[in-house]
């Protein structure tokens, strides 16, 4: 068997990381399938992308090969004959055929190059057998990629759009992260057989440097002493990790604590949003650093041996892999939980003891009707985005009524102007601060570490993810789906998604709105309305 993975980049982080892991998987001894070569088509990006992957040669042969054609598009129409004859011509030319190799392509759906929905389909009917692994929906608020698409593929609703992302046949499946993803599939109606849970290992950190030497390195890096609290929140620091809702925990925090993002973004409309918060925190002397593992030059193994406790305040994820990261980095993990996507886990025995469901602000520090009516107008702007009618007005105001019970609503419900303003406020008066905290009694356990308490919690929970989530089980997982895959008639008939409506159904709600991640695009359709 020969495998190609495909991807827009190699970059690091991301579905790169999982890339990584998934290649570690196949490498382990007992993974039990027999691979004699892979390929990874890329577009052409590969910052930091490790060589070699392991310290022991891999044992199968790896080649990478760059795909001009395959990079994020610039809207232009003609780019599926490209990267249709792009890739079929390198795939002949290293040897992948269609009667031996299994293509496992990563987020062919979401909107970062429309050629791929059907450069997939033409590679099916040239007999190749496709495992398609969605990370991320573009149905789940992505409203700019999904016009793209829409645009190019001249599509005439949703159904005829969701029809050319996700196609239906026997040399066809599909993989997910998590049950969420696995019930959306099936309400839309992809076969069950050709529908797999694949969710992503975890590999064990490497040794980490001793815990004092690495809090003198990060203390001269960072000017962080060794009485401060260190949070570390381990990401790339995009809009959806809702940095704004760091720094108000920065500011609300009690104890001697520093808040600190391991990484700046590199898309240029993210990094508006990250600057952003950098500039805010340094103008209300928060304690908090940015891009630690980056403009701070600290490697990620000092920053982790030096950290006290990990964070994340992220509004949406696709897997959410600190959930189980922190564990075998020997932290606790503090923060806003996303339980959609956590239930998996709590499932699998590891516990949120320390996490939050919503960070309550109350409305008597904001303007409610200013709140409302910007929820509102995002609202309506993404659903003529996505081409679907708003719910009746009713329902929407008893919607967001229920956003605002008690007096409160979630700090993830304002966008970035009214998430300044709330951190503002705190930052500048002792008594709405305890306002807040008293909205909030399970900060509690956010801003409680006690190593008596934590160290059993690390030790049970780093046990259930070395267990359940691990690269060792990944492989199994790996080769079970892969068998299924290669054992699949390739080519046949082409088929639509029966019920491609229940995708953009599933996740277009208002309780799922979170205006941080879309307020740079927010803002734009604004001023052209």
């Amino acid at each position: 068997m020969q495998l190609a993975i495909i991807h827009y980049h190699l970059n690091r982080g991301g579905v790169s990381q999982v890339i990584l892991n998934h290649l570690k998987s196949l490498a382990a001894p007992n993974s039990g399938l027999e691979i004699e070569r892979v390929a990874i088509l890329y577009g052409g990006r590969r910052a930091e992308w490790p060589e070699p992957l392991l310290d022991k040669p891999l044992p199968f042969e790896l080649i990478l090969i760059p795909v001009s054609d395959l990079e994020y598009d610039m809207f232009s129409e003609t780019g599926v004959r490209d990267l249709t004859t792009s890739m079929r011509s390198l795939l002949a030319t290293h040897g992948f055929h269609h009667d031996d190799t299994i293509l496992h392509i990563h987020n062919h759906a979401l909107g970062k190059n429309a050629a791929l929905p059907d450069t997939i389909v033409e590679l099916v009917k040239d007999g190749y057998r496709v495992l398609l692994q969605v990370h991320d929906f573009i149905e789940d608020f992505r409203p700019e990629n999904y016009r793209h698409l829409d645009s190019v593929l001249a599509c005439h609703d949703s159904d005829e759009l969701s029809a050319r992302l996700y196609p239906q046949s026997r040399g066809i499946h599909y993989a997910v992260l998590n049950r969420r993803d696995h019930h959306v599939f099936m309400k839309a109606g992809v076969a069950s057989e050709q529908l797999h849970w694949l969710p992503n290992s975890v590999a064990n950190f490497v040794q980490f440097p001793d815990r004092s030497e690495a809090r003198q390195a990060l203390g001269k890096k960072l000017e962080i002493s060794d009485q401060q609290i260190l949070m570390t929140y381990p990401v790339r620091g995009i809009r959806r990790k809702n940095l704004g809702e760091m720094l108000l925990l920065s500011a609300l925090d009690p104890r001697n604590s520093v808040y600190a993002v391991t990484l700046s973004p590199l898309n240029p409309v993210e990094a508006e949003s990250f600057a952003r918060w950098d500039r805010l925190a340094g103008q209300l002397q928060l304690p908090c650093r940015f891009d630690t593992g980056g403009k701070a030059g600290l490697d990620y193994s000092t920053i982790v041996a030096a950290t006290d406790c990990m964070l994340t305040t992220s509004v949406a994820e696709g897997f959410g892999m600190v959930f189980l990261e922190a564990w075998l980095a020997g932290c606790p993990l503090a923060g806003r939980n996303l339980p959609e996507i956590t239930a998996d886990f709590s499932a699998a025995g590891i516990g949120l003891e320390m996490l939050y469901n919503e960070l309550r602000i109350p409305l008597l520090m904001v303007d409610q009707k200013m709140v409302r009516e910007r929820l509102i107008d995002t609202y309506h702007l993404v659903c003529a985005s996505y081409n679907q009618p708003p719910i009746e007005p009713v329902s929407l105001d008893r919607q967001l009524d229920q956003l605002m019970e008690e007096g409160c609503i979630d700090f993830a419900f304002l966008d970035g102007a009214l998430q300044e303003k709330v951190i503002r406020a705190v930052a500048g008066s002792t008594r709405l601060t305890d306002n807040v905290l008293d909205a909030n009694s399970n900060l509690n356990q956010t801003f409680q570490i006690d190593p008596d308490r934590t160290a059993g919690m690390i030790d049970r929970y780093a046990s259930v993810v070395r267990n359940q989530f691990s690269v060792d089980s990944a492989g199994k997982q790996l080769k079970q789906v892969y068998e299924r895959v290669y054992d699949s008639p390739g080519s046949g008939n082409i088929e639509p998604l029966p019920q491609g409506q229940a995708i953009l159904n599933s996740f277009l709600n208002i309780r799922r709105l979170h205006p941080i991640r879309l307020e740079t695009w927010s803002r734009s359709k604004s001023s052209t309305n």
